[in-house]
């Protein structure tokens, strides 16, 4: 638990679906990038006027306390100095996974750690329309008009809690550190330890919302088998890409490849027990294909694939998972 929490301090979610920083990466491209992500970012003091609760347990979290304290421990000021950065609390590469950046008179600062947006995206352009119930209060709100304000907010970029597949891929955005430079010569975790399921139940948990801020649920059973499935399914899309390629030695590919083998194993695991009436079997083709070769392109869109089918579902004909599921939680739940 020890060696997971470390990781939890020092790899933490992302605020968007990330670029990769492999070498060939135009770095200047990539730091333009994520000042136009943290331009789209308000704040959790905006969030909290209705969401109170949410806010407090994510600020009790380390994904919170982690800034700057991750970065001002003996391992980040090695990390940052093995990298050249002489400011990684202000540097766009360090801010991106362990902060709020934001712009501030054209300036990246960080707004604390990592919070509400860093999951559900930078809410400057959602955020009036997710507040929007109509004519009257929320629970005055229509149908019509809810199912117009969701969709409204996901087109302008909000990742809602119930897209799982959405915020599965942000969080691998930083849980899956693959800058070769940054891992095998700075001494950056990879992200290993992380898992969907064990992770968003855990000290991150903030599920008021059914409970007016009185109580913070747990997933139900059919949430969890989903949340497990679609995060072996993200990881597999989002590890695909990077063992294909291939192009690194040492510690970053050994522990991606490890990733990679374990999320594969448990996507034919399930597959097996959902038997072949899933929705695995193209996914499940494509692993077989390329188990004697390279990752193929193949594995990625199938997973994506999948995992987005999966993602929409309730979980009820997932039953057959159950035995595959964590026992346990990283970090204790805020209540």
């Amino acid at each position: 638990m020890k060696s997971v929490l470390i990781v939890s301090i020092t790899v933490l979610l992302a605020l968007m679906p990330r670029m990769d920083f492999g070498r060939s990466q135009d770095e200047a491209a990539a730091r333009e990038a994520a000042r136009g992500t943290a331009a789209h970012i308000v704040g959790p003091g905006e969030c909290e006027d209705c969401h109170e609760a949410e806010v407090a347990a994510l600020q009790a979290s380390e994904h919170w306390k982690g800034f700057p304290a991750a970065l001002e421990s003996e391992r980040g000021v090695t990390i940052a100095q093995a990298m050249g950065i002489a400011q990684p609390g202000k540097d766009w590469r360090c801010l991106q996974c362990h902060a709020t950046p934001a712009l501030k008179k054209d300036k990246l600062i960080a707004l604390g750690g990592v919070s509400c947006e860093s999951c559900h995206g930078g809410a400057e352009e959602w955020m009036d329309l997710h507040d929007d119930y109509g004519d009257g209060e929320k629970e005055e709100e229509s149908g019509e008009h809810a199912a117009e304000r969701i969709s409204g907010t996901v087109k302008a970029g909000m990742r809602r809690p119930d897209r799982i597949h959405d915020v599965a891929r942000a969080c691998l955005g930083c849980h899956v550190v693959d800058d070769v430079k940054l891992v095998d010569e700075a001494g950056h975790p990879t992200g290993e330890g992380f898992e969907l399921l064990a992770w968003s139940q855990g000290e991150v948990r903030h599920n008021y919302m059914k409970t007016d801020g009185e109580r913070n649920l747990a997933a139900s059973p059919e949430r969890r088998r989903v949340l497990f499935l679609v995060g072996q399914l993200a990881a597999l899309e989002r590890l695909a890409p990077r063992v294909a390629a291939a192009t690194a030695e040492g510690a970053q590919l050994n522990t991606l490849t490890a990733r990679w083998n374990a999320a594969a194993a448990a996507v034919k695991k399930a597959h097996r027990l959902l038997g072949e009436a899933s929705r695995l079997n193209a996914l499940v083709s494509a692993l077989e294909a390329c188990a004697e070769k390279k990752v193929g392109n193949d594995v990625a869109k199938w997973a994506r694939a999948a995992a987005e089918d999966y993602g929409r579902g309730d979980g009820r004909d997932l039953g057959p998972l159950d035995v595959m599921l964590p026992k346990g939680v990283e970090g204790q739940p805020a209540r």
